[in-house]
């Protein structure tokens, strides 16, 4: 094969690639958000969307995103408001193809406020919220837990993070 022939069917094959659905981890796909979404969240999160997103995916119900491969979308279309909070956390914080990974831009704060901004588009949306309480051994922490079930498997993981505006960290001992 010449060297245009190779080019033309890697090229082919990386866009097929990138058009495919974005397949979220199991286990990320239930991730809640450890706080209700209010107008004070929207309106924080309508601003990081100006700032970070509306140059591709456009003005949410508008359809003015850019004219990519694969596109970026309407956030306010079911395509987009389909997915659970815990995928549309994951697909913000770890980016792919021409989507930019936004955890090293954005707090993990941020990205709910985000979040919370999209759900705007969505009718009769219900959040649901992380199980959280507070402990003495993390001072100003929020201790987050979440049961990830494993289908097929007889096997649960529980994770237990304590998390501040800055940082969250497993919880060490948590019986």
């Amino acid at each position: 094969m010449n060297r245009i022939t190779v080019i033309t069917l890697f090229l082919l094959f990386s866009l097929t690639m990138m058009a495919q659905d974005w397949v979220v981890p199991e286990d990320k796909r239930g991730k809640l958000s450890p706080f209700n979404f209010n107008d004070v969240t929207r309106k924080a999160g309508e601003r990081l969307y100006t700032i970070n997103c509306i140059s591709c995916h456009g003005t949410p119900g508008k359809g003015n995103f850019l004219n990519l491969v694969p596109p970026p979308g309407d956030p306010a279309t079911d395509k987009i408001q389909h997915n659970s909070d815990g995928e549309i956390f994951f697909k913000v914080s770890n980016g792919r193809g021409l989507m930019p990974s936004f955890k090293n831009v954005l707090s993990s704060n941020d990205i709910w406020n985000l979040i919370s901004f999209l759900r705007s588009f969505k009718p009769g949306y219900v959040q649901s919220v992380m199980t959280v309480s507070k402990s003495t051994a993390y001072p100003g922490a929020v201790i987050g837990i979440s049961f990830i079930l494993s289908p097929g498997k007889d096997e649960v993981q529980v994770r237990i993070t304590a998390a501040n505006e800055k940082s969250s960290v497993p919880v060490k001992m948590p019986e």
